[in-house]
């Protein structure tokens, strides 16, 4: 530790240093300016010392100190910030050297310090940080588990742990407030995997679906992710039995159905491919799906030959079409899918004019 007057600098350890800059203490990580400390929570009044006995962490005191303390108090008494950079320092050395016990200092400090502490590599911080997680929940302080789910600390633990966690304390919990956290956790993994997935990170993206489906195995949107992640992967049979699974847990999924039919397609079974296009024809599609599911199945049929297929499927499909625009309020739109066929049905009908005055008149 490392006190330098002049510069009023203190460096707790080789990743934490504080500095006193314009009257404010700041705390810097790796070098890099991280949190302003904002005011510093300095007694207990003895006469309420019996009230704070059975305080175990720096929050407990915080909400249980009367307000004034931290507001009015400090107007009465003038602290000259040289004295609260040195209690900062202070309190920052202690939390050091007592392994990062995230009691000693506020959940607002404490936490986001341990995290990017464990970002950078400090092997302390990577070893108590899930530790720190799981032991403050554990405390059943209110302010502090709502903060850690919050914030989405608590998702740093796999889901095994969040479960035995609320296992432990479903009694002191609402059942209907773990389940938020479940679902909230599911939710966060579910995110976390599609940004891992559109940078082309497929490992990552498939370890976070995975763990968001260990604690809602049928959530069809993250089944659909998980089977896309693979697909790109190159693993287009697994993808095909994800695709399946989320489709038959709902009949209605259509993004089951489109990109099912693309894996199939993908892989040139276009039998399949059609079933399932035509499947897709029976559940409410908007006309987006629509346009893909008619690509799938026009383009299978003309592999296979089958182009009678292709008139009486785009027929079918444009009466859908027209359909959903009417129920949507598109009447005007409604026969602009029918263009193309009328204007055959026209020359068609030109040429045999054309045919019928040449023959009359000659």
């Amino acid at each position: 530790m490392m006190m330098s007057l002049k510069s009023k600098e203190f460096q707790v350890n080789r990743y934490i240093t504080l500095r006193l800059e314009n009257e404010e203490t700041v705390v810097y990580v790796n070098d890099e300016k991280f949190i302003q400390c904002k005011y510093l929570l300095l007694n207990i009044p003895k006469e309420k010392i019996e009230e704070y006995e059975n305080i175990e962490s720096i929050d407990e005191v915080a909400e249980n100190l009367d307000k004034s303390l931290e507001y009015e108090n400090m107007i009465n008494f003038y602290f000259p910030p040289e004295l609260e950079f040195w209690g900062h320092c202070s309190n920052l050395q202690v939390w050091v050297e007592n392994d990062y016990n995230s009691c000693l200092l506020h959940r607002n400090l404490a936490f986001p310090l341990l995290k990017k502490l464990t970002e950078l590599g400090d092997p302390l911080a990577r070893i108590v940080f899930k530790e720190e997680i799981a032991k403050r929940f554990s405390s059943g302080f209110q302010s502090v588990i709502n903060y850690l789910v919050n914030e989405n600390y608590l998702y740093y633990l796999n889901p095994e742990e969040i479960k035995c966690l609320l296992e432990d304390y479903r009694d002191s919990l609402d059942n209907s407030y773990c389940q938020s956290i479940l679902r909230k956790a599911a939710r966060y993994w579910s995110i976390e995997g599609l940004n891992y997935f559109r940078n082309n990170k497929y490992n990552k993206a498939i370890k976070f679906f995975k763990q968001s489906l260990q604690l809602f195995p049928n959530d069809v949107k993250t089944l659909n992710y998980l089977g896309d992640v693979l697909r790109d992967k190159g693993n287009i049979d697994k993808s095909i039995e994800i695709y399946n699974k989320a489709i038959n847990i709902d009949k209605n999924y259509s993004n089951g159905y489109i990109n099912l039919s693309r894996a199939y397609f993908q892989i040139g079974d276009y039998d399949k491919t059609i079933n399932i296009c035509n499947l897709a024809l029976m559940i409410n599609l908007n006309l987006v799906e629509l346009e893909s599911i008619s690509y799938y199945l026009y383009e299978s049929y003309y592999n296979k030959g089958k182009f009678k297929e292709i008139r009486k499927a785009r027929r079918t499909i444009n009466i859908i079409k027209r359909k959903t625009r009417k129920e949507l309020g598109f009447t005007w739109y409604n026969r602009i899918d029918d263009i193309p066929e009328r204007i055959g049905h026209i020359l068609l009908y030109i040429f045999i004019f054309v045919i019928f005055l040449v023959l009359f008149f000659v």
